[in-house]
């Protein structure tokens, strides 16, 4: 789900790379898990990204939005415009 949001966040759609970042946060909290440590930077550095996009209110109520999705509910956020990346 990070990685999808890395994605959006560097193909111009901050706002759903916010939303499914938040998706991705409750679903490691959700299973216990955390994002792996050869990960980390990276996944820092596009969450970073997406923070400098847009302004921090959009970029705190998209995360929030994307925290209380379902799986599914973030699955169909992030395949949504799948086919307009790039």
């Amino acid at each position: 789900m990070s990685g999808l949001a890395g994605i959006y966040g560097a193909t111009g759609d901050p706002q759903r790379a916010a939303t499914l970042f938040g998706a991705a946060a409750a679903l490691h909290e959700a299973i216990g898990t955390r994002v792996e440590a050869s990960l980390q930077q990276r996944y820092e550095r596009r969450l970073a990204a997406v923070r400098a996009e847009i302004d921090a209110a959009a970029f705190t109520t998209a995360r929030e939005t994307g925290r209380t999705l379902s799986p599914e509910q973030a699955l169909g956020v992030a395949i949504a415009s799948i086919g307009t990346l790039g």
